[in-house]
């Protein structure tokens, strides 16, 4: 008769403050580029079933992210790319710095325009301990990974950091706890 290997609290403990940013991120994350349409932009979320993506530059660096919170002045009630050029200059375009040009429509603007230009990230080498600081001060549910050059590699969701943490917890003791 074999015994199971039990593992002790504190190697769990242990193992739990190595794992770095880089084991608990999904790679390949969607993003739009900065230099894509906001019709693009809309396609894209729409497509992935996303409510923000990053947006990076041509050389995949993390640039800003943009949400439907970000696109929804460029939208009218019926939920439809406003394409008057007056309605566009309602939207908060200032982001960037940048300002739609004379005869284009909404849908033409570009990411870069439109985007939040803070992005909350953590290197791919950060800390589980970092990682769950940032997403709990922050309030967010997903945070970014990037390299030591701010390129895009990853993204960690709320989700994915909790089902990485309960693999390393105790089921017995938890077990223990319920009512």
């Amino acid at each position: 008769m074999t015994m199971a290997a039990t593992i002790s609290r504190k190697e769990r403990r242990a193992g739990l403050r190595q794992l770095k940013a880089e084991k608990l991120m999904g790679s390949n994350p969607v993003s739009i580029r900065g230099t894509a349409t906001v019709r693009r932009a809309v396609d894209t979320l729409n497509k992935h079933c996303v409510d923000v993506a990053p947006v990076t530059d041509e050389s995949g660096r993390l640039i800003g992210i943009v949400s439907r919170a970000d696109l929804a002045d460029l939208f009218d009630t019926l939920g439809r790319l406003r394409n008057r050029q007056h309605d566009c200059d309602t939207a908060n375009l200032t982001h960037a710095g940048l300002y739609s040009k004379p005869g284009r429509t909404c849908a033409d603007l570009m990411v870069r325009q439109v985007m939040s230009p803070e992005v909350i990230s953590v290197r791919t080498d950060a800390s589980i301990a970092k990682v769950i600081e940032k997403l709990v001060k922050r309030r967010i549910r997903r945070l970014f990974v990037t390299n030591q050059d701010k390129v895009l590699v990853g993204d960690i969701s709320i989700f994915e950091l909790l089902r990485t943490l309960g693999e390393n917890v105790d089921p017995i003791r938890i077990s223990r706890q319920r009512p």
